[in-house]
C-alpha cells in the first residue's frame, strides 16, 4: 500500500532521503562509527499513520532492509536509536520501536538515530541497506 510517510535527511522533510545515505569513510579505515540524525514523517498534513498489524496498538517500528545478503554491507552495520546516548547500547541490525502506536503529520519529522559501522574494510559504494517502516495503515484526521 502507498503512504506519504517516509524518512527525510531534514527535520523539515524537504530532502526525501530516495537513495541510500552516504557515509564518508577514510580509505584506511580509521573512520569508526559514522552517526547522523533521519527523520520518519509526511508531507502530506492531517494524515495519521498506525501500524498495520493492529492499528492503534501495536507499536510502529523500523527495521534495516538488507537487499543483498551475504554482499555489501551486512545490516549489523547499522544501529538504530531514538537519541543519540542510546546508539552506545542499540543492537547492531535490529529493529527500532519508535515507542508509539501513531504517527500525526506535523511540521517536523520524527529523528532516528543511526550509527553506521563499516563492517567490510572494502573501499566501495554501498547501496544495499535501507530503512523500512512496518506496514503502515494510513488515514485522513
Amino acid at each position: 500500500m502507498t503512504t506519504s510517510f517516509g524518512f527525510y535527511l531534514d527535520a523539515g522533510k524537504t530532502l526525501p532521503l530516495t537513495t541510500a545515505a552516504v557515509f564518508s569513510m577514510n580509505v584506511d579505515g580509521s573512520t569508526g562509527p559514522v552517526d547522523t540524525i533521519l527523520f520518519f514523517g509526511s508531507t502530506v498534513t492531517g494524515r495519521l499513520a498506525r501500524a498495520a498489524s493492529n492499528p492503534g496498538v501495536d507499536m510502529l517500528t523500523v527495521s534495516i532492509e538488507d537487499a543483498n545478503p551475504g554482499g555489501g554491507q551486512p545490516s549489523t552495520a547499522v544501529k538504530l536509536a531514538l537519541d543519540a546516548a542510546g546508539l552506545a547500547t542499540a543492537t547492531a541490525g535490529a529493529p527500532l520501536n519508535l515507542g508509539i502506536t501513531e504517527r500525526l503529520s506535523s511540521a517536523s519529522g520524527f529523528p532516528i538515530h543511526v550509527r553506521y559501522t563499516d563492517q567490510t574494510g572494502v573501499v566501495g559504494n554501498y547501496a544495499d541497506l535501507a530503512l523500512k517502516t512496518c506496514d503502515l495503515f494510513e488515514t485522513a484526521v
